[in-house]
């Protein structure tokens, strides 16, 4: 026959995969099935091989190894993830019953995950059960049921650093890695904050220290992308999964490599998130608190999470001049508003205790003065 197997030939190592190899096929479908595959089976000119998938439409043959037989084919075309899937699959009608969908499925997503892609998606007719269960039966998951053209879409994981979330309706796709923070799920802080964050169109949004991206992704999804979110993180490992993210979920995010605000240019900001490391000593939160009051402009809000409540109390109170604290599941959520364009400054009353002796003796009552507000909080 005219196919010949590739030099390294990538296939699914479970389910006898060394029976079978996919080939890449430039030729084009014309007249029926059957005389296709035969001008195919019968041409070494129409096949050419790659390790690695391309960010285009591909078609793939699924191929036995003993006789040279084009079992099916898988066409893989990433553009489509969320309108008519990034993969469609068929097998030939002489091999059909055989349970070769489901090991073709199985080897095309181990195929596609050494190359990286974290998820395939496939929209099948509900009237298609063979294909339906084929996905299932190959660890696909069913995302929606698209009652209004009679189909279903599923998708599946590819890699073991990945994992669907759903948030207020919206789901997210998202590619992370065992070293960042809650790798395997949203955290639960993070879901809190959110839940009482308020986000409006056309708005300028900082996610600070933003992790796989899970927040500014969520708000891009929220605003349908009519708004401008920059994402940044220390970490590159971060930066990496969040730019990701964002092409997986069609988001509209910024995304670079920061210490706090390093390189956060911008001082205009409508709205800053932030989930920070409360385990240790409150040096970070001191710099995001601080430095975020100077990059929002005035009406904007800091939402940040964390499980203390004291010492983020005071400081909020301390630079905004005043914080909104709720409780959530044992998590404190704060929200400051900026209204003026400097931080307030205390008036300190001659012979008056200092602010360490009157949180000792419980006195919690402090006047601020400023040349706009004059605000007592308690």
């Amino acid at each position: 026959m005219g196919i010949r197997p590739p030099r390294n030939i990538i296939s699914n190592r479970s389910e006898n995969s060394d029976d079978f190899f996919f080939a890449v096929t430039d030729a084009s479908f014309s007249g029926d099935l059957s005389s296709f595959m035969a001008e195919l089976e019968g041409s070494s000119d129409s096949f050419f091989f790659k390790s690695a998938p391309s960010s285009e439409t591909v078609q793939y043959a699924f191929v036995r190894k003993s006789d040279r037989k084009i079992i099916g084919f898988v066409q893989y075309r990433p553009e489509c993830f969320y309108t008519e899937g990034s993969i469609g699959y068929f097998v030939r009608p002489s091999e059909r019953n055989k349970g070769y969908s489901k090991k073709m499925i199985k080897n095309f997503i181990f195929f596609i995950s050494l190359s990286g892609v974290p998820f395939l998606s496939a929209k099948i007719s509900k009237d298609n059960i063979f294909s339906i269960k084929a996905a299932e039966s190959s660890g696909g998951i069913l995302l929606e049921d698209l009652s209004s053209d009679n189909s279903c879409f599923y998708y599946f994981k590819c890699v073991p650093d990945a994992f669907v979330c759903e948030i207020e309706d919206h789901i997210l796709f998202i590619e992370s890695e065992k070293s960042l923070f809650s790798p395997d799920a949203p955290d639960k802080g993070t879901l809190a904050m959110l839940s009482g964050a308020v986000f409006n169109k056309g708005e300028k949004i900082l996610d600070l220290g933003c992790g796989t991206g899970i927040v500014g992704i969520f708000a891009c999804k929220k605003l349908s992308n009519d708004c401008t979110v920059i994402q940044c993180d220390i970490s590159s490992d971060a930066v990496k999964c969040a730019v990701i993210n964002n092409s997986l979920n069609n988001t509209c995010a910024s995304v670079f490599v920061s210490d706090g605000f390093a390189n956060v240019e911008d001082n205009d900001f409508d709205m800053i998130l932030s989930n920070p490391p409360y385990h240790t000593d409150f040096s970070v939160a001191k710099h995001f608190i601080e430095d975020g009051f100077k990059h929002l402009k005035v009406g904007g809000r800091f939402y940040m999470v964390t499980k203390r409540l004291d010492w983020y109390k005071n400081k909020f109170t301390s630079v905004f001049g005043g914080v909104k604290v709720t409780e959530s599941d044992g998590y404190y959520i704060f929200k400051a508003e900026k209204r003026t364009a400097r931080p307030p400054v205390k008036k300190k009353e001659k012979g008056g205790m200092s602010s360490k002796l009157k949180r000792k003796y419980g006195i919690k009552q402090t006047v601020y003065h400023n040349p706009a507000i004059s605000l007592i909080y308690s």
